[in-house]
């Protein structure tokens, strides 16, 4: 790569944009622009750049009509002339254009400009490194920066020259085009297997132990189009919002607000305050309880004792309980109420970044809204209507491990629940909801291979029961332990497992997370994953409907039009059954 070309001269035409690619200095500006801008390209890379990740305010955009080159028109704070030309380009149907991560930058642009291309999302379906500083190092041998390795702290890319925010734009479009055809390019949108293969990074940190080319499956690129045909989907239930209702919000607001106030209170009577971990974990050391110090990291660090949920749930303690429910109560305040006060509508955005395959929302997440406060949101129609799929990832253990008992529990129409009950609990009342939702607790940990702790903590039952009932629970189920136990070895042997559907996903980096959620992730991904290819699936078949939000195996619209038959038979050999509800409320999902 030769030059960049930055026309930055005070009061020139052809202000705010930048060129990189071997004809820098034997072409004319007008040169330049004539062939991105007049030659045919099927294909072109995009990419923008923004103030910031949170601001999403288009400040440049950048294109690459091959591999060799790419241009940079700035948008803000002088807009390039060249603009108009640029939405044009874009909206060309004949040309197909690639993004790293299209679903971000298409919100940035305000349009779907199909056809599209996602190299993040291939990186994705094959469980290899998707971010792209990461793909460009391994696999087309790029060194380019992040936002984070340029941007100063409490800077944002405005205060940057124009000469740093071009070249990082111009090498984050090029390395992305680059990313593709190393992939295979238009291979992609074939329905037969290819191989790719590249040169390894022999003084970048590149494995012996890893492979030099990988088979994209045609069960991969089938996973692929799915995401890529919900991106315009995700995009408008983004872009959409929920309405809000500013009365149950203000009710909310007072009622938690007190609550709050009341367990704060009781904490400051016995001299600490509630908000502070280290004063938690401090009364709560001298009071008796036995706590663990946290991991630090950096030279600065220091350690403090850990009072983090997990363990203050299975303190005996009572001012635990209570630091636990003043937690709850502050960040339902601090996430969701107060932000939403005095607003129309609330607002996420989704995305489709994650290990398993489910489906992402973030800045303000819905999809962990409580759902004792789902109330604070109006639908525009009138009343809901949602979808909410039966025991989806139970079902699809059970097909997965293939375990007779689990099938036939099924077959007549009962659940893995029920069996589960009749088992371990013999005699009792299937009707006793309170023991069901123990039974549930147990069966939901089970499938991750739990230990008697977990299982503990999310039962709710004593740790001698727990003990006891997880050897039953391996010998009734003995098809599905051993089911687990293979996958658990194979799993963690190659770095990666597979959904039902054909799609990799890359378990978690052990750099980061501990040996013991490696190994459950190991086991449940496949499951997770799976029903989440499942509910992607049902998505499409619905996006003609006004879709608000999906919150795991719950898909809601705003309207009371009928759900599009086949839902339950997305999966060629597994029926999800599935209840629909409707109502002015998005009411609270049923055990």
């Amino acid at each position: 790569m030769s030059s960049l070309l930055t026309h930055l001269a005070e009061g020139s035409a052809l202000s705010g944009f930048a060129y990189l690619g071997p004809a820098g200095n034997q072409e004319s500006e007008e040169a330049l622009l004539d062939r991105l801008f007049l030659d045919r390209h099927p294909t072109i890379a995009v990419d923008t750049e923004t103030v910031s990740l949170k601001d999403r305010t288009l400040i440049g955009i950048g294109l690459s009509p091959s591999p060799e080159e790419a241009y940079y028109f700035q948008v803000l704070p002088e807009p390039s002339p060249y603009l108009d030309r640029i939405w044009d380009l874009l909206e060309n149907p004949n040309i197909l254009k690639v993004f790293h991560n299209a679903i971000y930058d298409l919100d940035v642009l305000g349009e779907t400009y199909f056809p599209i291309a996602d190299t993040s999302i291939m990186m994705q379906m094959q469980a290899l490194p998707y971010k792209l500083k990461d793909a460009a190092h391994y696999y087309v041998e790029a060194d380019i920066d992040e936002i984070a390795d340029i941007l100063p702290k409490r800077k944002n890319m405005l205060d940057l020259d124009f000469p740093v925010v071009a070249e990082k734009c111009l090498n984050d479009v090029l390395y992305t085009h680059r990313l593709y055809e190393q992939m295979g390019g238009d291979k992609w949108q074939e329905n037969e297997g290819h191989t790719w293969t590249y040169k390894p990074n022999w003084f970048g940190g590149w494995q012996p132990l890893e492979p030099t080319s990988y088979y994209v499956s045609p069960q991969m690129k089938d996973c692929y189009q799915v995401d890529i045909r919900l991106i315009p989907l995700l995009l408008r239930m983004s872009a959409r919002g929920l309405a809000l209702r500013q009365d149950r919000l203000e009710d909310w607001y007072e009622r938690l607000s007190q609550e709050r106030l009341f367990y704060k209170d009781i904490c400051a009577g016995y001299g600490f305050e509630a908000g502070s971990n280290q004063q938690v974990g401090y009364t709560l050391a001298e009071r008796g309880t036995v706590l663990k110090f946290t991991q630090t990291r950096g030279r600065n660090a220091y350690k403090q004792l850990k009072v983090d949920e997990e363990v203050l749930s299975q303190c005996s303690d009572p001012l635990a309980q209570v630091v636990l429910l003043y937690r709850e109560r502050d960040k339902l305040l601090s996430t969701y109420i107060r932000p939403w006060l005095g607003e129309e509508r609330a607002y996420t955005h989704f995305g489709l970044e994650t290990g398993t395959g489910r489906l992402r929302s973030f800045d303000r997440n819905l999809q962990n809204v409580p759902k004792r406060i789902r109330e604070i949101f109006e639908p525009d129609s009138g009343v809901w209507s949602w979808f909410d799929d039966n025991q989806l990832e139970m079902r699809v253990f059970a097909h997965l491990s293939q375990d007779p008992m689990m099938l036939e529990a099924y077959r007549l129409g009962s659940d893995i629940h029920t069996t589960t009950q009749v088992v371990l609990w013999p005699g009792s009342n299937l009707q006793d909801e309170v023991l069901r939702v123990k039974v549930k607790g147990f069966n939901f940990s089970m499938i991750f291979l739990a230990q008697p702790p977990t299982l503990s903590k999310h039962s709710g039952l004593p740790l001698e029961t727990c003990k006891r009932f997880r050897e039953e629970w391996l010998d009734y189920y003995e098809i599905a332990a051993d089911y687990m136990v293979r996958q658990q070895e194979t799993n963690l042997g190659q770095g990666w497992s597979m959904t039902d559907y054909g799609r990799k996903q890359k378990l978690p980096d052990p750099d980061i997370f501990p040996p013991a959620h490696i190994a459950s992730c190991a086991i449940n991904y496949p499951t997770q994953g799976t029903a989440a290819d499942i509910v992607k699936r049902q998505m499409l078949m619905c996006e003609e409907l006004d879709l608000a939000v999906q919150v795991h195996d719950e898909v809601l619209q705003d309207g009371d039009e009928e759900f599009p038959e086949g839902l339950d038979h997305i999966h060629p050999e597994l029926y999800t059954p599935f209840k629909v509800k409707s109502g002015p409320v998005w009411s609270a999902k049923e055990d």
